[in-house]
């Protein structure tokens, strides 16, 4: 079974995090909340409350096929700033496992120094808060190992991608059709 880690932080996004929990988990991969504060409830970017499965003091040993970070603020400096989580992150990139981020959370991979050379996208107008990489407009940037994505609504299509680089084209389009995603892609 392909496993995935999730940062989260007090400031995290929700939607960017229970959308992409939600998706993973339909296409049976194991997903692990990992809290990057001092405690497993966070209280996220809108005042939802979100439980970890773990504190990234717990993560030690475990073997991930990917890592996501999702935006929102100050999450995704919570995250940024953990020494820790851009170890982490570093270790999977060298591994060539997937690295992932949305929204304001590329900042965590350019602080990883994974952006250099790479195409990203991120929140429109917080390109200039990222010193290295070739911003990108487009929902969602793949480049090698490295996706990324613009925002809340686009947190499935960055599901998505993690679900086909993970699985497969096949497990992708029977999410999508299971969501109704495709359906409302071609209601467009």
């Amino acid at each position: 079974m392909r496993k995935v880690l999730i940062f989260i932080a007090d400031g995290t996004e929700e939607v960017e995090v229970i959308t992409v929990v939600d998706y993973l988990r339909r296409a049976e991969i194991q997903v692990d909340l990992v809290s990057v504060m001092d405690k497993k409830e966070v209280i996220g970017a809108h005042d939802i409350k979100i439980i970890a499965d773990k504190l990234i003091s717990e993560v030690e040993g475990e073997n991930y096929d990917a890592v996501y970070s999702p935006g929102g603020l100050p999450g995704a400096y919570h995250i940024r700033d953990n020494k820790k989580a851009i170890s982490i992150i570093q270790e999977m990139a060298k591994e060539e496992k997937i690295v992932s981020a949305l929204c304001a959370a590329p900042i965590v991979l350019d602080e990883a120094g994974l952006l250099e050379s790479k195409n990203f996208t991120c929140y429109p107008g917080f390109e200039g808060n990222i010193k290295t990489g070739n911003h990108k407009t487009d929902i969602t940037v793949k480049d090698g190992k490295v996706i990324t994505g613009r925002g809340p609504a686009i947190a499935a299509s960055l599901a998505f991608e993690l679900i086909e680089e993970l699985l497969g084209i096949d497990k992708r389009k029977e999410i999508e059709n299971d969501t109704l995603f495709t359906m409302l892609m071609a209601e467009k």
